[in-house]
């Protein structure tokens, strides 16, 4: 559904119900009500219904727009009815007799009465509300007597595929414009065919009230798509969350009452390594997102390092990228302090006493009067910051006992197949793990692998030391099981310690096996049969994102894999699998141009690139930065990726010169200078762009000599040091004009026409801008022409000469569309 958001550069997904209102315009709104309390037993499986309705909505080219409530609170739900007038308000959870379940605002279950919810949709102009609960009806029969139109409510219990389908044939029966009367008839003929039992008749009622024979999608013009809007606020949380969170309550509630009213803005998480930390603050984080319009902003130390604020805020397109060093701190607090923002800083046990010190100053620094928070999560305590955080901190211990069954159940494949396997001894399985999460999941795979629990029980018994150690010898032995039964197993985690603790898979199929075989492969099969095996074994754990197949590890499992497996390797093993892992990404931009997607993997690009320096693989790396960087256009010169062109830049200037490759290195010299030009660091763009102009002189390559004096003008622009850019404007305008290079020609003709703006000489500003704007138009160049004509519309409007800016702009309009 996500998908359905708009790509254009700039959008923003609406971070509440009432902007996502202002943003759905003449669709038909539907407000989303999904209550799942954390501390309901019984969870509702929401995402499945919301995308049956989605999937109706599509079909039928009905458009609608799916706005969800977040948070789920009698109180929002209050607020925004009466703020805004919706169609449709479609309530999925947990009722009991006369109460509905919504949520309170720390994710606890708040049961509300048939009469304090009628209360709520007094005077809303709401045309029908759908009640897909359990036993809804008496709710129903209260909102309609409470002046509802129409209300559907349920007379019984559902299951959870009852409950979806009843969604499914309802939106498919509104985009046929049906009443609901008339609805009703046609969810019930759906429930009987697909049940095959005539007992679901009656199962669905609906309470008519006046407007229940009206059709359900009066005033819609004409067909269009749906649009879903989460309305979260703009973060960057991993994708994976967990499922049934439930085993955490009480921690999360002390969690949420932090926010509201700890002793100060930042919160400390500690805990033994697979206790659940990074889960249970990314659960926070999602639960209490409404809380944060400024954003969310995560950070992981594991995978990104140093610690950087530019890799932290980047996603919230604050500008930072395009700021120089000296004043990105000060723009980074100065946005950090205009709204709520909260910080989710994990596995700080990694920071070094200069990042923890870094941190400190950063969050000593911010602001947080509007509401900014930030959750530090590490291993065990660090006394840097027992200021910042006084006492809040929260230890994460042992699952409570029942969660810890419950844990197991779900791992064993539910309570009856649980307890078919373990029987009495059910409760006994946490307890010899110590009632840890990582320790059970690890102990209930090898249950699955088909080791007896009598077995499994002596060896968890033998188990000594801390519970690091115990894990550790528990992996050990799922592992040796997995590999004995498929070597191809074996040999998928000898590599796994090349990447950063996530990868795609068709990175690891390739450094596996050395090649990326097709799917009717053999070996692609035997390849499926391993992964399968470890992610039976709960060791591997894989996702499907829009980028294909990912492949994760947990840190305990990472670690593990490097302190033995590749120790154990020969120093040439390593090596091949190092160097395939740099020729990965060779291979895909070569073969598919996918640099966006290596974009989404630096942080194992960039561990690939670190390899490959430290195995002298410099002709590789030369390639790599040839596909990455070298053309003017390539994706990672933009701005959000300035940072990582740089990396992989530093990288290729040591390799040629290495290889004794000056035209190269002139080359990528100037690659360089640019990017820190548009970092805003101009002293250190001049020195590579000045270095790069002398080694093409030397070269006698005219080509790199016009650009790189192009380019030293406009960083002594904007150094303003005007005089020398003229001069460097003026010798690639002449150099450009003898070798009859229009483009370049072009381009000098318009920095001069910006530079004479600048100096206030705006006659000599329009000539030069107009004898720009012949060679573009001459040339084709709708990207020039936009960029001249703002020039220009500038010039006018100093002269003022008010006629002609808006026809200069208005004829720039279309090329920028176009661009």
């Amino acid at each position: 559904m996500d998908a359905t958001y708009k790509k254009q550069s700039g959008y923003r997904p609406a971070s509440s119900p009432i902007e996502a209102w202002e943003r759905a315009g003449e669709r038909l709104r539907i407000l989303l009500v999904v209550s799942s309390p954390i501390d309901e037993p019984e969870r509702v499986n929401a995402e499945l219904e919301i995308q049956e309705i989605y999937r109706q909505l599509l079909w039928s080219r009905v458009p609608a727009a799916l706005i969800r409530l977040h948070p789920p609170t009698w109180r929002s739900l209050q607020t925004i009815l009466h703020a805004r007038p919706f169609d449709i308000v479609h309530v999925i959870g947990h009722a009991r007799g006369n109460e509905l379940q919504l949520e309170k605002e720390d994710g606890s279950t708040d049961w509300v009465s048939a009469e304090d919810l009628a209360a709520l949709f007094y005077d809303t102009r709401v045309k029908l509300v759908v009640l897909n609960n359990c036993s809804s009806e008496h709710l129903g029969d209260v909102l309609v007597l409470n002046g509802v139109p129409a209300v559907i409510a349920t007379a019984r219990q559902l299951d959870s595929d009852t409950a979806t389908l009843l969604a499914s044939s309802l939106y498919a029966s509104l985009a046929r414009g049906t009443s609901a009367k008339e609805a009703l008839e046609f969810i019930q003929r759906t429930l009987q065919r697909e049940s095959g039992s005539p007992l679901r008749q009656g199962q669905v009622v609906t309470l008519l009230g006046p407007g229940a024979d009206e059709p359900l999608r009066p005033g819609l013009a004409s067909a269009g798509e749906p649009e879903f809007f989460a309305c979260e606020p703009p973060h960057n949380l991993p994708v994976a969350r967990a499922r049934n969170f439930r085993d955490r309550v009480s921690e999360l509630q002390r969690l949420a009452e932090l926010l509201s009213n700890g002793s100060t803005p930042f919160i400390g998480l500690v805990g033994l390594a697979g206790s659940g930390k990074s889960t249970l603050a990314l659960e926070l984080a999602h639960r209490s997102s409404w809380r944060f319009t400024r954003g969310i902003a995560y950070l992981s130390l594991r995978r990104t390092r140093p610690f950087d604020l530019i890799s932290l805020l980047t996603h919230l397109d604050w500008g930072l990228e395009e700021t120089s060093g000296h004043h990105q701190r000060a723009l980074a607090l100065y946005e950090m302090a205009r709204g709520p923002l909260l910080l989710v800083l994990d596995d700080l046990e990694e920071a070094s006493a200069e990042e923890a010190q870094d941190i400190c100053d950063l969050l000593s620094a911010w602001d947080t009067s509007l509401g900014g928070r930030a959750l530090l999560v590490m291993r065990h305590h660090r006394s840097e910051f027992d200021q910042l955080l006084q006492t809040n901190w929260l230890t994460v211990g042992q699952l409570p006992a029942q969660a810890a069954c419950e844990l197991v159940e779900e791992q064993l494949g539910g309570r009856e197949a649980a307890r078919v396997r373990l029987g009495r001894h059910l409760p006994e399985l946490p307890r010899l793990c110590y009632y840890h999460p990582k320790l059970m999941t690890l102990a209930t795979s090898a249950l699955q692998r088909g080791i007896p629990w009598q077995e499994l029980a002596t060896q968890l018994r033998l188990l000594s030391g801390k519970p690091l150690s115990q894990m550790e010898q528990l992996l050990h032995l799922t592992i040796t099981r997995v590999t004995t039964e498929s070597p191809i197993a074996g040999q998928f985690l000898d590599c796994w310690p090349v990447f950063a603790e996530a990868t795609a898979e068709s990175a690891w199929r390739f450094v596996q096996a050395g090649r990326l075989p097709l799917a009717n492969d053999r070996l692609w099969q035997q390849q499926n049969e391993a992964l399968e095996a470890l992610q039976h074994a709960t060791i591997l754990e894989r996702s499907e994102t829009t980028l294909g197949p990912q492949c994760h590890m947990h840190p305990l499992v990472s670690d593990y894999l490097r302190l033995h497996r590749w120790n154990e390797l020969s120093q040439e093993k390593r090596a091949e699998y190092e160097r395939r892992h740099l020729q990965y990404y060779i291979e895909v931009c070569k073969s598919k141009g996918e640099v966006e997607q290596l974009l989404r993997e630096w942080d194992d690009v960039a561990l690939a690139i670190e390899q490959a320096q430290r195995l002298g693989l410099w002709e590789e790396l030369l390639t790599l930065a040839e596909e990455l960087v070298e053309k003017e256009e390539a994706p990672l010169l933009r701005r959000h990726q300035l940072k990582q062109a740089l990396h992989i830049l530093e990288a290729a200037l040591e390799a040629t010169a290495r290889l004794k490759r000056p035209a190269r290195e002139a080359a990528f010299l100037l690659r360089r200078g640019i990017c820190r030009y548009r970092l805003a660091d101009y002293q250190q763009a001049y020195q590579d762009i000045a270095s790069s102009l002398q080694l093409a002189q030397q070269l006698r390559d005219e080509e790199l000599i016009s650009a790189a004096e192009l380019e030293l003008g406009r960083v002594c622009y904007r150094l303003m040091r005007y005089g020398e850019a003229e001069q460097h404007f003026k010798a690639v305008h002449a150099r450009a004009t003898s070798r009859g290079d229009k483009q370049r020609e072009a381009d000098a003709l318009h920095e001069l026409g910006r530079l004479a703006y600048r100096r206030r000489q705006f006659e000599s500003a329009l000539q030069f801008l107009n004898e720009a704007l012949e060679l573009r138009e001459c040339l084709g160049d709708q990207v020039g022409l936009a960029r001249t004509l703002h020039e220009q519309g500038r010039v006018y409007h100093e002269l003022a000469i008010h006629s002609q800016p808006p026809r200069g702009y208005m004829r720039q309009r279309p090329f920028i569309c176009a661009v």
